[in-house]
């Protein structure tokens, strides 16, 4: 018959000391773990705009070069120079239109967004047209 462990047991001074501090150790390490989730959950969205931000570059520059290509080649040298004066400057826009501009792209969805910018591309290219 095979001997029977016997138990070995310690005396433990201020068990409840002990035991809260247990406790509380590990209530840090739990808090520890959120914040190690939140700040991987930070990092996965972190990546995920960095990959809608390449991507919208990226279309950028194909719309870019779309629009280098539609343009009729001119060198700098041959355009006649214009002078700035205090009459050439830019009118702001009133405060007016800037909140209904600011309404509207708040409103459109991301889809939306994408046509509204190819119909306004589709003007700018109509309007190169004319001239």
């Amino acid at each position: 018959m095979p001997a029977k462990e016997k138990g070995f047991y310690v005396g433990i001074s201020n068990p409840i000391d002990v035991r809260r501090n247990l406790l509380e150790t590990s209530k840090d390490i739990i808090q520890i773990l959120k914040r190690y989730e939140s700040l991987h959950r930070i990092k996965e969205e972190k990546r995920a705009e960095m990959n809608k931000f390449r991507s919208t570059v990226s279309e950028i520059t194909q719309l870019m070069l779309r629009l280098k290509t539609s343009l009729p080649p001119v060198r700098i040298e041959d355009l006649p120079r214009r002078e700035v004066t205090e009459t050439t400057t830019r009118k702001p826009i009133a405060p007016m239109a800037v909140k209904r501009a600011k309404v509207s792209q708040e409103s459109a969805a991301p889809g939306s967004e994408l046509d509204r910018l190819e119909q306004e591309l589709g003007k700018i290219e109509d309007k190169l047209k004319s001239l």
